[in-house]
């Protein structure tokens, strides 16, 4: 996980160097935005908890549904 944020911030600090050297130009402005998306996007993917395999079995259960091991 330490990796994980080491690679962000390492991210982060060269896409800060960019938008400084980018300007006033709205076209470099609009793709250092949507770069700042995509960013955050691996960011969240990345600390986003994993599936709580009991809750899917209860409402499975709930449900009337047999989980197994490939619905998993």
């Amino acid at each position: 996980m330490e990796q994980n944020l080491a690679a962000v911030e390492k991210r982060r600090v060269e896409q800060d160097k960019a938008f400084q050297a980018q300007g006033d130009d709205p076209a470099s402005q609009l793709q250092g935005l949507m770069t700042a998306q995509q960013s955050l996007k691996r960011m969240t993917s990345a600390f986003a908890s994993k599936p709580n395999f009991d809750k899917i079995k209860e409402l499975g259960q709930k449900l009337g549904v047999e989980v197994t091991p490939e619905i998993m």
